[in-house]
Order: C-alpha cells, then sequence, then structure tokens
C-alpha cells in the first residue's frame, strides 16, 4: 500500500477547507461553527477524531489515516437550492460527491456502491457513511452540516457493522486532505445540479433495482425489493407486490444479494 501525497484541487468558491490534528467530532465543531453564523463553504477535516457520530447512536474508535470531514451549507446562499420537499436530495449529493472522489483509487470500480440513503459500500461491508444535521426555519433548511466519514487506510470495529476500507482493494490509498478537497470540488459540481439530474445519477451508483433490502424504522421490519426513489427521495420498496414508501429506517442489504446480478 502507498499513500497518494500532492497538494490536490485547487477548492472552488467559495469553500475553504481548514484541517485540525484533532477533534473530537467534525460535526459537532462545525455546528457550533453554524450556530454561530459561519458562512456558506467551510469544510472542517480532523486528521483525528476522538468522539466521532454515526446513525443509531454507534460509537467507534476513529484510526489515524481515515477521512473525517464535515461541510457546511447554507442553502440560501449557494448557486443552487433544493425545497424543502427536496430536502432528502442533500444525502445523494453527498453520497455522490464521495462516490466521484474514490472511484479513481478503486480497482474494481463496480465493486463500490451506494447505499439508501447515506451509505458507501463494498458488497456487504460499509466503506464510509454520511450523517446530516440541520437547522430548519420557515420550513426550510437554514444551514446543514454534512458529516462525512471514510475508512481510507484501515477499517475500524464498528457493533454491528462489517467494514471495509480503500486499503482492502486499492493499491493507492489518497492522503485524507488530498480526498477531502476532491470530496468537496465534486459537492461543489453537484449542487448545482436539478433533483432529477441527482436521483438519476445516484441510481446508477447505487444498489440495482431488484436488490433485496430488510428495512427497520418505527419498530417495523419491512422485506422487500428496491425499486428506485420518489421524487422527494423516498425509497421504494416491492413488499410482496405493494410499494411501500421509505422516509427513514435502518437499511440493511439482504445476505444473498448477489452483486453479479
Amino acid at each position: 500500500m502507498s499513500l497518494t501525497d500532492g497538494e490536490g484541487d485547487t477548492l472552488p468558491h467559495p469553500w475553504r477547507l481548514e484541517v485540525h490534528a484533532s477533534l473530537p467530532s467534525t460535526s459537532d465543531y462545525l455546528v457550533a461553527r453554524a450556530s454561530q453564523g459561519e458562512p456558506d463553504g467551510l469544510a472542517v477535516l480532523a486528521l483525528r477524531q476522538t468522539l466521532p457520530r454515526a446513525t443509531r447512536g454507534r460509537a467507534w474508535t476513529e484510526p489515524e489515516g481515515n477521512l473525517a470531514l464535515s461541510l457546511l451549507i447554507r442553502p440560501g446562499q449557494g448557486p443552487a437550492f433544493l425545497s424543502a420537499r427536496e430536502a432528502g436530495h442533500w444525502a445523494f449529493v453527498a453520497g455522490l460527491a464521495v462516490f466521484d472522489a474514490i472511484w479513481p483509487y478503486v480497482d474494481d470500480p463496480q465493486a463500490v456502491f451506494l447505499k439508501w440513503p447515506n451509505d458507501i459500500m463494498v458488497g456487504d461491508r460499509k466503506l464510509g457513511g454520511i450523517l446530516i444535521d440541520a437547522a430548519i426555519a420557515a420550513a426550510e433548511p437554514e444551514w446543514l452540516v454534512i458529516g462525512i466519514g471514510v475508512n481510507v487506510a484501515s477499517a475500524p470495529v464498528v457493533p454491528g457493522r462489517m467494514t471495509a476500507c480503500l486499503a482492502d482493494i486499492s493499491d493507492r490509498v489518497p492522503m485524507p486532505q488530498v480526498l477531502a478537497q476532491k470530496i468537496v470540488t465534486r459537492l461543489s459540481a453537484w449542487r448545482h445540479a436539478a433533483p432529477l439530474e441527482i436521483r438519476d445519477a445516484w441510481r446508477r451508483a447505487a444498489h440495482p433495482p431488484g436488490t433485496r433490502l430488510t428495512v427497520r424504522c418505527q419498530g417495523e421490519v419491512l422485506d422487500g425489493l428496491f425499486t428506485g426513489i420518489g421524487e422527494d427521495g423516498a425509497l421504494l420498496l416491492d413488499c410482496g407486490g405493494e410499494c411501500r414508501v421509505v422516509h427513514t429506517g435502518e437499511i440493511l442489504l439482504s445476505a444473498a444479494y448477489d452483486q453479479t446480478g
């Protein structure tokens, strides 16, 4: 395994990148900055994160060499605006940015795909994830903090999860600073896209229709086949001929899922 060095990409306006040697949580730090009025376009990278956060309250130790990045977006200040109905698309925008950024480093690009709504997967193992904090004003997001974690150099031990890292599937592993710059650049580009373009691109990068999924939400467990996503970004699941619309929940890939189709 080698580490790819270099200056990386020049960030597009208005993005700026702060690199910290260590933070408890990049998202907690950036939420505080957002609450104090920090303008749109700040990205915060921690080379070491001591108290990382994840969905479902999971906790783990973040090894050095992995990516811990959070991005501040004020939708009304940016070059494009997703309405309140389309707010769920921000997870897709972030997922596509990560997918685009890591794709050049992956020896077999077909091995990596997106899982609804916010995971980056290698088979049934999690390579990365996205967690979004938001402040809502007048039914619209005032600001979003998009937390992005990617297992670059090593796969952490996370209770209840199988994990992977880029080093497992690539001989070229980028430095976290370089990968952060590429993610910010791609997110800036996707931010200009129309919702339909975002959904179509996400579908191409995601698990294919017919993938069997298990959904745990609000005390209910659904098992069915992925059929697509709705105009608002909701998951559409075929449960024995009944189309179920899922807006939130824990999504699990079936153990029988065959990526070769």
